[in-house]
């Protein structure tokens, strides 16, 4: 059927609409929206077809305010995600560290920056991309399984400038994080944050976090900043980074409670951060290990990270050395990243195995040494 306007072709959806009304839901969707295109009807009609999580948030990253958004996000509600993880394929034993997890699934966020939800499981490595148009950036998950168990919406703490004069409202950040799990506790996890829309700013002092301060970091390494380059690693231990009272940490601590997870006792921070010339974009990644599942007991403490403390134990100064060439080695990744230039595919939910293309970027899985103890 051809129309010769757009203006035909709502009136005809609008009378579709009317007739079809009160045969549930779609009908109501229409009538709400009668200029609902061919080519959305098409799509949400494909997404009922297949009936899983991954075609209904197809459809919402194509039509984030279509007229069938709500019934997307509905349908993935948590009363359907039992369905779905009854459904859903069972990853072999060598990639699922954790099967005993809780399924759950819940929109990560409203900002149309994410186009996957909370609980959502992914086998690295390979990249998913984050944000709207003129600030999308890759977020590289190394190997093995990450499942998202927070996403949250912030400002930071800089005013857009242009020309370097200020603007009332503050530049739009999200922070999302991962986990991986040993069994029922946290290994470690990935906290991703950048400026998810376009934006100026005369300064980041977001990236003050990599800076050399206290507590004394264990390794340090940051380029001279330039108008057009910007970026800083840093591996430093943290007493307790399930205290942090950000609403990303307190959306991680609920996720954790919800699938049956836990973490606790002191972590490695090795932080990442990432800066166009300190004035157009931003991204930061702060990557957490718990070192009491490969050392035992004595790691878990958060003197037995200070520098004196590691250079006086081998086990402790071998975590360090092979994090820190981990963290060298996973670097010109997230450089990629940050540039959105990472040449492999798109990482897919629930997949039972990472793409064959792309880099192979290894996890950090430190070894438990001979006799230490296991908690």
């Amino acid at each position: 059927m051809k129309f010769k306007s757009q203006e035909t072709l709502s009136r005809w959806l609008l009378r579709l609409a009317l007739c079809c009304a009160t045969l549930g839901p779609v009908g109501q969707a229409l009538a709400q929206n009668p200029a609902a295109s061919a080519v959305e009807m098409e799509f949400w009609r494909s997404a009922e077809r297949l009936g899983t999580p991954e075609a209904y948030r197809a459809y919402l990253g194509a039509f984030p305010n279509g007229a069938f958004a709500p019934l997307a996000r509905a349908a993935m509600a948590p009363q359907g995600a039992a369905a779905a993880a009854r459904t859903a394929p069972a990853a072999p034993a060598e990639i699922q560290a954790s099967p005993n997890l809780r399924y759950f699934s819940e929109s990560a966020s409203s900002t149309g920056s994410i186009a996957f939800n909370l609980g959502d499981r992914f086998v690295g490595p390979g990249p998913l991309t984050v944000g709207t148009v003129g600030a999308k950036k890759q977020v590289i998950l190394p190997a093995g399984e990450w499942v998202l168990i927070a996403a949250a919406d912030s400002k930071s703490n800089q005013a857009p400038a242009i020309v370097n004069i200020p603007l009332p409202n503050r530049v739009d950040l999200t922070t999302l994080v991962f986990a991986r799990f040993s069994g029922e506790r946290v290994q470690s996890m990935l906290r991703f944050t950048s400026n998810f829309r376009p934006a100026t700013v005369p300064s980041w002092s977001d990236l003050d976090g990599c800076d050399v301060a206290d507590p004394p970091h264990l390794h340090h390494a940051r380029t001279k900043p330039t108008p057009f380059r910007d970026e800083c690693l840093a591996i430093r231990g943290i007493a307790d980074p399930m205290a942090d009272a950000s609403a990303a940490m307190d959306e991680a601590r609920r996720s954790l409670k919800r699938i049956g997870a836990s973490a606790s006792g002191a972590a490695i921070a090795t932080i990442l951060s990432y800066g166009e010339g300190k004035r157009y974009g931003y991204a930061g990644i702060t990557r957490l290990d718990w070192p009491a599942l490969a050392l035992g007991d004595d790691a878990d403490a958060a003197q037995a990270w200070r520098p004196d403390s590691v250079a006086a134990s081998a086990a402790r100064g071998a975590y360090i050395k092979t994090l820190t060439a981990w963290a060298e080695a996973y670097r010109p990744h997230a450089r990629e990243g940050y540039w959105q230039s990472f040449d492999a595919p798109e990482l897919i939910a629930g997949a039972t195995a990472a793409p064959a293309k792309g880099p192979k970027i290894e996890d950090f899985t430190p070894r438990s040494p001979v006799g230490a103890a296991s908690k």
